[in-house]
């Protein structure tokens, strides 16, 4: 499967806006103010709340909300200065709806025709939007959909409305809400569900042209399997018992699965194709009916499609054949030739949404799977045990940077490193693996443990069992897999074969959902070699381990293992969980009922709660398992609501869930979920605690034994036809460029960093990844701009500028190699087979001259320093604005640190003052801005600049370039709307803490009677600081004035 990587979805953006930014002025002026508010915030949130609902036309979002300008000094837009706001978009993967709007003929293209929206709470805005549409820059959008992981975000779906009425028909496929309302409505969440389909990752490979006329659906295959289960029942309000019983259970085996041809697709797979959703799996059908007999009864290729017509498989040619669970929207079709020909009319095609993986031979655990371990058998011992290959490839990486390189998630960083070791030498590679190595060790405390033989794969029917169902009639077969087995042909030969059993594990792991299964053995395997291809996780029909992990066969994952300490340490005097949810309705589709669909949804999404609540159960002293039972059901059930718009109350457990909510995650939740150390409990004896402590303590050691300050050669990163000229006009503006560009990229990663705090993990690296691969994106146009689109010439450019400038050999170098690190990687494969035929390249140095030739240029350079230095120091107006007070005020300030919002205001005005929009801050002169003269400002004596500017580079809130002792300072504050002024500060106003202070409030501040100046009251304080101003106070006593 190694040629996987020409099967990737290509890459597009697309603006992602909030309800915020539709508030008009008077609007937004309130809810700022309901915002900032100590006091009255009910008042003023009932005043904006009211002012929003009364607004009765179409909400507007205007151009300057999707991009940034430049103002001249009175405040006007400087003509031609417009660039996109990268701050508003995403990058996302290739989909339907993107294909319609885009024809990728550019890279990662902008595509203006869909955009995401944020709701941000405001939902009434929502309401208008969804009611009314949005006009976006002049354009008007109407709402389209919000899938079921968007509503838990709070997001949704607008699509420009000419291009909708455009391709209506290829976006409904004929089942507009009015043909679906005339043939009974559908369930609102469903409806969302089908639409955001469109949207979901989706590409066609050129080999594997598929459409409609390859396939046929039938009915899907179920069976009743009656087992002991433990059942929670309840009724629409609440759980009414909870006992142990036998129950007849039915099981949707080939819930969104189907089968094709071997051949006809590569590997087994996830597709879409408009309202298609589901996972197909290679198996030799023909082969089947070619068979004389199976159970006693011939097989027949005549099979019924789900409206009853008889169909002859070979004579139609059939390739896949898919199910009616996979076929969403099919009951709304009159009949299978109906559904095809609007579907062949729309051009569809077959598309792939993601391929089997190719097994590593490892994978790692979820703390879920190892808090629910039995704790009296899970020794200490025993979780040295299941420690022992994770700190083995942790010490590993400490010895050998090949091993750390392997796991990069920059693939050709990484094949760089595999074609020319000597690259660790590189202080930006050296950074890179040892901040992987720090990752993988935060990973392992946080129970992320390494399994060795393990593998994800598709959980996959028995799909022999149902061609027995489809061509012999026979209702409940027997298949291949017996009951309490499981087939997965990565076991099948050494060194892996030694294995008989496995613990089947699949996410969200909330209750007891280790499915010990025995691998098939003996006859049964020779079969199963015979049957089934590729290594997804074949499983039986005849047992419940789809209710054990609660799985779907549309794409559904399991984790895989042998381990044996999970497997003795799986618990077992547990019962199956078994409970039913609610029946989804069918009302008719407006959009008030989809606004209500919507809210309920997003006010109803308390997932991420849920779970935590039961890992606090599960890691405290006293484990309470009933409660979580009771919790495992609701958990479902509320991942459910979007559909059923229906969930219990909780009951006698609410009380239990809401103090759990409350209470400090566990210990572990600091590298789990980086959650502060301050803010978790003390350390337990909990599985996954004693795991975290067990790791640390083994791992603390950071010496790395491969970093060496031995250089590499540089030139093996260029290609030797191209020549760089430091002189030339291209190179200059590269290097202005370039430091624009690196002080954007600290500034996002800064950003970033805040917002995917509010997030959960998965969510908050999908976001993390969009963001910077728009921001690559934007550089790699900005870039390829200065040499005519010439990518190879811009490497080598920037090559020079990143690993020949002094300044820059030890910085970061992420532009470069994120951008164009597919032509670096070939240049070292083209280089290190003739390392002999590589000429030395030096750094560049300035070169040396006559000694009155340099005392010209020193004093020449001298006089042009300091006119920039007195510039720089120069006083003037400047405005405030209420965003950036808004973007100081919610920083992370390290604790104990509040004097670092004082410094960070004070530096954002001395470059607002600056001519060059720098900050010099000097180690020592008098006349100019220094450490000192920072801590005045600040005033109360305090010591904190030197440590405080630190702190700022290190949270990305400024960008330092050193110079000697000296420092240059760029604050990263976002570009923000200039619209919305706070105050201003006068030129002759010296120290901007006092403007600060005074409009806040947070100190007393007065004008000294003697000078007129303001400043900071502190206790009985009657001037100011300045020393005239004392001594004419005390002179004035003593004469009886005061």
């Amino acid at each position: 499967m190694n040629d996987k990587k020409k099967f990737e979805p290509r890459r597009f953006r697309i603006y992602k806006l909030s309800t915020f930014d539709a508030l008009t002025d008077e609007e937004r002026k309130f809810h700022m103010a309901y915002k900032d508010a100590k006091k009255e915030k009910v008042f003023l949130k009932e005043q904006r709340d009211n002012l929003i609902a009364s607004f009765d036309g179409v909400r507007k979002i205007d151009r300057n909300r999707l991009y940034i300008y430049n103002y001249d000094e009175n405040g006007e837009i400087i003509e031609g200065s417009g660039r996109e706001n990268i701050d508003k978009q995403v990058a996302l993967a290739e989909s339907e709806m993107a294909r319609m709007a885009t024809d990728f003929s550019e890279k990662d293209p902008l595509v203006m025709e869909i955009v995401y929206l944020k709701t941000s709470k405001l939902n009434e805005v929502l309401h208008q939007i969804v009611d009314r549409g949005l006009d976006i820059d002049g354009q008007h959008y109407i709402f389209y959909s919000s899938t079921t992981n968007q509503m838990k975000r709070g997001e949704c779906i607008l699509l420009k409305e000419n291009f909708y009425k455009t391709h209506e028909q290829e976006i409904t496929l004929g089942l507009t809400d009015e043909v679906v309302n005339a043939r009974g409505g559908c369930n609102i969440g469903k409806r969302l569900a089908y639409n955001g389909l469109l949207l979901s990752t989706s590409f066609i490979p050129n080999d594997y042209q598929l459409t409609l006329d390859d396939c046929l659906i039938v009915p899907d295959f179920e069976t009743i399997i009656n087992e002991k289960v433990e059942c929670i029942d309840h009724d629409d309000n609440s759980i009414t018992n909870i006992s142990v019983r036998n129950e007849d259970i039915k099981i949707p085996q080939t819930d969104g699965a189907g089968i094709f041809l071997p051949g006809v697709l590569p590997y087994s797979c996830q597709i879409r194709c408009g309202h298609i959703k589901g996972c197909v799996f290679p198996l030799d059908f023909r082969k089947f009916l070619q068979l004389d007999e199976v159970e006693g009864v011939k097989p027949s290729a005549i099979v019924s499609d789900p409206w009853g017509k008889k169909h002859d498989v070979i004579k139609e040619n059939i390739k896949i054949i898919l199910t009616a669970s996979q076929v969403k929207m099919w009951k709304y079709y009159e009949s299978w030739e109906e559904l095809k020909e609007t579907y062949n009319a729309c051009g569809k095609k077959i598309a792939i949404n993601n391929f089997a993986e190719e097994p590593k031979g490892w994978e790692k655990t979820s703390y879920q799977y190892l808090h629910t371990l039995d704790r009296d058998k899970f020794t200490n011992d025993k979780m040295k045990e299941l420690c022992e290959n994770t700190l083995k490839k942790l010490k590993d990486m400490k010895t050998d940077a090949g091993k750390i390189a392997e796991i990069l998630s920059e693939p050709y960083l990484s094949d760089a490193i595999t074609a020319y070791p000597e690259l660790i030498q590189d202080k930006h590679i050296q950074k890179k693996l040892e901040n992987k190595f720090r990752s993988e060790r935060k990973d392992a405390c946080g129970n992320k443990l390494i399994l060795e033989d393990s593998l994800y794969a598709y959980i996959c029917p028995d799909l022999y069992a149902f061609c027995e169902w489809l061509f012999c009639g026979i209702e409940n077969p027997k298949g291949i897999i017996p009951r309490d087995h499981v087939y997965c042909s990565f076991y099948n030969d050494e060194p892996y074969n030694k294995y008989d059993v496995v613990d089947c594990l699949r996410s969200p792991h909330l209750y007891m959902e280790h499915g010990i299964r025995n691998l098939v053995k003996g006859d049964e395997l020779e079969q199963c070699k015979d049957w089934f291809i590729g290594n997804d996780l074949v499983v039986s029909s005849h047992d419940l381990l789809c209710r054990i992990l609660q799985f779907d066969v549309d794409g559904d994952h399991a984790l895989v293992t042998p381990n044996k300490t999970m497997i003795e340490c799986a618990p077992t005097d547990k019962h199956i969980l078994y409970y039913t949810g609610f029946d989804a309705d069918k009302p008719q589709i407006t959009k008030e009922a989809i606004y209500k669909a919507l809210v309920a949804s997003m006010d109803n999404s308390n997932i991420g709660d849920i779970s935590n609540a039961m890992t606090k159960n599960y890691n405290n002293e006293e484990i309470d398992d009933e409660f979580n039972k009771v919790m495992c059901c609701y958990n479902n059930l509320t991942i459910d609501f979007p559909k059923t718009q229906q969930n219990i109350c909780l009951g006698k457990y609410d009380d239990k869930f809401k103090q759990l909510i409350n209470e400090q995650p566990p210990y572990f939740f600091q590298y789990a979920k980086n959650k502060k150390r301050d803010n978790c409990k003390p350390l337990s004896d909990s599985n996954c605690d004693r795991i975290c402590a067990y790791i640390r303590k083994s791992t603390s050691n950071k010496r790395y034994t491969w970093k060496t300050d031995k250089p590499f050669k540089v030139g093996v990163l260029f290609d030797e036809s191209i020549k760089v000229d430091i002189t030339d006009e291209a190179y200059r503006r590269l290097e202005q460029l370039m430091f624009d560009l690196k002080r954007r990229e600290q500034s996002l990663t800064f950003r970033i960093n805040n917002e995917i705090e509010q997030l959960d993990k998965s969510d908050a690296m999908r976001e993390k990844i969009s963001k910077y691969d728009v921001f690559y994106t934007m550089c790699d146009k900005m870039i390829l701009c200065i040499f005519d689109g010439d990518r190879k010439r811009a490497t080598a450019y920037l090559t020079d500028f990143e690993y020949l400038q002094r300044e820059n050999c030890d910085s970061g170098k992420n532009i470069l190699w994120n951008c164009y690190g597919d032509i670096i990687l070939e240049n070292i494969k083209a280089n290190v087979g003739n390392p002999a035929g590589i000429p030395e390249r030096k750094p560049h140095y300035k070169k040396k001259g006559s000694g009155k030739k340099n005392r010209e240029v020193h004093e020449i350079g001298k006089s042009v320093i300091e006119k920039i230095n007195k510039d720089i120091e120069e006083v003037s107006t400047v405005t405030i604005y209420k965003d950036e007070l808004e973007w100081i005020d919610n920083l992370p300030y390290r604790k104990n640190c509040s004097n670092d919002r004082e410094l960070l205001f004070i530096l954002m005005v001395q470059q607002k003052r600056s001519k060059s929009g720098k900050v010099w801050v000097y180690a020592n002169k008098r006349t100019a801005l220094t450490c000192n003269g920072l801590d005045k400002m600040i005033g109360d004596g305090v010591c904190v600049a030197k440590k405080g500017i630190k702190r700022l580079e290190n949270m990305g809130a400024i960008f330092i370039i050193v110079h000697g002792k000296d420092m240059e300072i760029i604050v990263n504050c976002p570009d923000f709307d200039k619209t919305k002024s706070a105050y201003k500060i006068e030129s002759k106003q010296r120290n901007p803490i006092i403007p600060f202070y005074e409009h806040n409030k947070e100190r007393v501040i007065t004008e000294c009677p003697y000078c007129h100046n303001k400043y900071i009251k502190v206790g009985n304080m009657k001037t100011c600081q300045n020393v005239t101003c004392r001594e004419q106070l005390i002179m004035d006593r003593k004469l009886g004035y005061k």
